[in-house]
């Protein structure tokens, strides 16, 4: 039999798995009226987690933008309730709703 190492094989330590919480989710989640919004962008540049995007405007037949400036909305799985976005808006058209309830299934 041929000796191809002198090294003894060693197993690499043994790390504990550490449970991750999962995070809660804040009871107020970021509603913008699409109605009054403008599009001006405030919401987006006080947003800490960049839950807020420009959604674009709708489109002519020939495809291109009606409203230029679109819309922003809010992502709600992102969105942390921190309430700068209503804080801002020049058009006062942010409202912190409390979040639904999600259902277990």
């Amino acid at each position: 039999m041929e000796v191809i190492s002198s090294t003894p094989i060693v197993a690499p330590p043994v790390v504990p798995i550490i449970p991750v919480k999962k995070k809660k989710k804040s009871p107020l989640i970021a509603v913008i009226h699409s109605e009054g919004c403008t599009g001006c962008e405030v919401c987006i540049e006080f947003c800490p987690v960049d839950c807020i995007y420009k959604a674009p405007g709708p489109e002519n037949l020939d495809g291109s933008q009606i409203n230029v400036n679109g819309i922003c909305v809010v992502d709600e799985e992102v969105c942390i309730g921190c309430k700068l976005c209503a804080k801002y808006c020049p058009w006062d058209v942010i409202d912190m709703l409390k979040r639904e309830e999600e259902v277990l299934s």
